[in-house]
């Protein structure tokens, strides 16, 4: 008993220290940036729950946006996103997972492409052409438990950009941390994404998208019905504040329907999906409304884990 009060003791102790200097790190960090696309989100489990992800539970991919979240215990997985944007925006990610008892190992690669561009050289009624804009990031990560319920992470990233012929490169990470409350039911999570240095494109510098989330999950249970609760907290410069919560219901493991929310966007606030779960594959389908005649954001997701 008393080992186990120790322990505790320890863990609220690391995660407050780490927590704190997190937080303060991240606040120094906040600037104007490029690579807009990687605020999209990855996959469609987080998107159908207003893009929640920094407390995920019991799903590694939710680690390509907090490292730490990459163990999950002993399980593999393989993931794969397909997403149809508005305006004629395209983005996919494919990761693989590698958490074991005490420590995690994670590959990923995601992309955007727009599409379409018109290509003008002055104001003229129609355009010489189209042109194309894409992004590629490809990323390493790490977590490890340090001590009983609490987790570090960090993934190295690098980044490439493309707008018709002008190229632009870049190299960062993310940092994070959770916590898992002493009641195993709740958690509580950290991270700082796109820490780093881009190049020019052309004549005009890049600077990473750099954003603090501070999110909490909370699980919970109506006899077959099981779930989570997710709120995150996030931060970026020139940008509102931004609150996002969602909500996860299944039944017997193997249908699930969401639902979450998201405030300070002009353009979006509801979000909506639904998965399906057979043995070791998961199917996860969302629903993002734009208003201002933007039209629906598309994406699915399919998930092997052993």
């Amino acid at each position: 008993m008393y080992f186990h009060g120790l322990t505790n003791f320890k863990s609220r102790m690391m995660f407050r220290h780490f927590f704190i200097t997190l937080l303060f790190a991240g606040c120094s960090l906040l600037f104007a940036s490029g690579f807009q696309s990687l605020e999209s989100g990855v996959d469609a489990r987080s998107a159908s729950m207003g893009f929640t992800h920094t407390a995920m539970q019991d799903d590694p991919v939710a680690g390509f946006g907090n490292p730490a979240a990459l163990f999950q215990g002993p399980v593999k997985t393989v993931c794969f996103s397909m997403n149809n944007w508005i305006q004629d925006m395209r983005s996919g990610n494919a990761g693989l997972v590698i958490s074991s008892e005490h420590d995690a190992f994670g590959l990923s690669l995601y992309y955007s492409e727009i599409g379409e561009i018109e290509h003008r050289i002055g104001p003229s009624p129609t355009p010489i052409g189209t042109f194309s804009s894409s992004d590629f990031v490809l990323g390493v990560g790490y977590a490890r438990e340090i001590v009983p319920a609490v987790s570090v992470g960090l993934s190295i990233r690098s980044y490439y950009q493309k707008i018709y012929v002008d190229e632009a490169w870049g190299v960062g990470g993310d940092l994070g941390m959770t916590w898992v409350l002493p009641d195993q039911k709740s958690r509580i999570g950290i991270a700082i994404q796109h820490l780093g240095k881009a190049g020019a494109l052309k004549q005009e510098n890049l600077e990473l998208p750099t954003v603090i989330r501070v999110g909490a999950s909370r699980g919970v249970a109506f006899k077959k019905i099981q779930g989570q609760i997710q709120l995150d907290a996030v931060a970026e410069k020139d940008a509102p504040f931004h609150l996002q919560a969602g909500l996860e219901l299944g039944w017997a493991e193997y249908f699930f329907l969401r639902a979450g929310y998201l405030s300070g966007y002009e353009t979006r606030d509801m979000t909506f999906g639904l998965g399906f779960r057979i043995r070791h594959y998961r199917l996860d389908y969302a629903l993002v409304p734009f208003r201002s005649g933007l039209g629906d954001v598309h994406m699915l997701s399919i998930l092997f884990h052993w």
